[in-house]
């Protein structure tokens, strides 16, 4: 099928360092124009981070679209669509950049947990967290505290001071 000549570099041609719509009606023609087409720049693939687009059933061709926020794209040689070509960042991650190829892992004193996300969260006042990619927050433990977000580590209760679990002070 029309595909398999795809795939094949039917449609290769240089787009000038542009990126580009391929039109397989045309056995040597591509017409360039768009973003996220490899920077070969012969409309034969969609780089990481995007994914393909038909936009003509008749003409078979189409363009290059970014996954989105809170995904990630693979590079393909050929015209996947979007279940191939993007995946979701799981939690412990996330992705600002609508057509990333990796997913981003939440910092230390920071957390995700929600799959597909943009952005990754503070912990909170009595927690805190000391790895990256992690889904949660801890609480401090029994005499230790955090008043401040993003920590990552608790800090003692002084003399003659107390604490529960999760706490953001201590008390006399």
């Amino acid at each position: 099928g029309s595909l398999l000549l795809f795939e094949a570099n039917v449609c290769a041609a240089d787009c000038g360092g542009k990126s580009g719509e391929c039109n397989l009606a045309s056995s040597s023609v591509c017409n360039c124009f768009g973003v996220g087409v490899t920077k070969t720049a012969t409309c034969n693939s969609c780089d990481g981070g995007y994914f393909f687009q038909e936009t003509n059933s008749i003409t078979r061709s189409g363009m290059c679209v970014a996954c989105g926020t809170g995904r990630v794209g693979l590079f393909t040689a050929t015209r996947n669509g979007e279940a191939d070509s993007c995946q979701t960042c799981p939690s412990g991650y996330f992705q600002s950049n609508a057509y990333a190829t990796v997913c981003t892992p939440a910092r230390k004193g920071f957390y995700q947990d929600q799959s597909g996300k943009p952005f990754e969260l503070p912990c909170i006042p009595g927690t805190y967290n000391d790895q990256e990619a992690q889904k949660n927050c801890t609480n401090c433990g029994v005499n230790n505290y955090t008043f401040n977000t993003e920590q990552t580590s608790c800090k003692r209760c002084g003399d003659g001071e107390k604490s529960d679990p999760g706490s953001a002070k201590c008390i006399k």
